[in-house]
């Protein structure tokens, strides 16, 4: 359904071309700590939202792998 979705606005590609969106991978079985988020702001830029990360820990894992 999303990529249906995309293809109907005819703007933004399925690999996030004009629609600009990108991940950042906090944990996942080949990390060996994961990265927790402490301190962060949600900031509108220029008709844009971005995540400003201020501070992260690097923990380690909790044996959920």
């Amino acid at each position: 359904k999303l990529m249906s979705d995309l293809a109907e606005t005819n703007k933004i590609t399925p690999c996030g071309e004009a629609g600009e969106y990108h991940t950042l991978v906090t944990d996942g079985p080949i990390f060996k700590k994961e990265m927790a988020v402490v301190k962060a702001a949600k900031i509108l830029r220029d008709n844009h939202w971005f995540l400003d990360i201020e501070s992260c820990e690097y923990r380690d894992k909790r044996g959920l792998y």
